[in-house]
């Protein structure tokens, strides 16, 4: 049995789907590009189980609520959960953000919803070539709006920088602009941000569309990514539907990180 991975619209590769071939996919995902793109349709089997034991060979499953959920089932229960969420990353304000999340589709949307992705390396090196002052300000914390939080009674730190270093030594990056308490931010810290989301703007990004039994992991350190508007079904039983896992990088899966950019250390 074997699975198709992509880490481009044009790279395509078939790779077993035990535990050899799967390991291939570390090196992608921590590294460069930051995100795989794999087809589980023809695997035999429970496409969630298939999923799983896949996610498992590329981090430590974490906990997405305080139940201890594992593999979290996002469906569109609200009109507005069908709108564009903005370029993020997963857990911004969690206490442990995941290093790596991931999303099986078990039924895709009829038109729009893909998952889009961009590089905040490349966005912060146009933010310095813009706004270089603009750095030190994303370096420091900013408060959360607790009016935001996604699932009620949700433990959240309270500020977070949307710059950091990992635990790893690369890159961290925090970042759910609509959960920042934007009434609590200074005004550098404004017009920091909104540098910031210009640079997200002008930046290359790379579209994927899931079809059912696709998946697709992305780096949550170093890449933001936004899921695009999609048309929401009449019928229940016909929306939108994938399971999310949030992973944290495991000692097995360690390899040589990407140093800190010299021209992103702070001043």
């Amino acid at each position: 049995m074997s699975v198709a991975v992509m880490t481009s619209p044009a790279a395509r590769r078939e790779l077993p789907f035990d535990g050899a071939g799967l390991n291939v996919l570390i090196d992608p995902i921590y590294h460069s590009p930051g995100f795989v793109h794999v087809v589980l349709g023809n695997a035999p089997g429970d496409p969630r189980e298939n999923f799983l034991a896949l996610a498992k060979c590329l981090g430590q499953a974490l906990p997405q609520d305080e139940r201890g959920t594992i593999l979290l089932d996002i469906v569109e229960s609200s009109p507005s959960d069908a709108m564009e969420t903005s370029f993020h990353t997963d857990g911004a304000f969690a206490p442990i953000a995941p290093d790596v999340f991931g999303l099986l589709c078990l039924r895709p949307a009829a038109d729009g919803g893909t998952v889009q992705v961009v590089n905040a390396r490349a966005v912060l090196r146009d933010l310095i070539r813009r706004c270089p002052e603009a750095m030190e300000a994303l370096t420091q914390p900013v408060p959360f709006d607790a009016s935001r939080q996604i699932v009620a009674d949700e433990h959240a730190l309270t500020e977070v920088p949307i710059v950091a270093k990992s635990a790893h030594g690369d890159l961290l990056m925090r970042y759910f602009r609509p959960q920042i308490d934007r009434d609590a931010l200074g005004v550098f810290q404004r017009r920091a941000i909104a540098h910031f989301e210009d640079a997200i703007f002008a930046a290359p990004r790379v579209e994927v569309s899931l079809a059912a039994g696709d998946c697709v992991f992305v780096n949550n350190r170093w890449l933001l990514h936004n899921r695009t508007r999609f048309k929401r079904a009449a019928s229940s039983a016909e929306r939108r539907r994938m399971l999310r896992v949030w992973l944290r990088q495991s000692p097995s899966t360690q390899q040589e990180d990407y140093p800190w950019p010299t021209n992103l250390q702070r001043s």
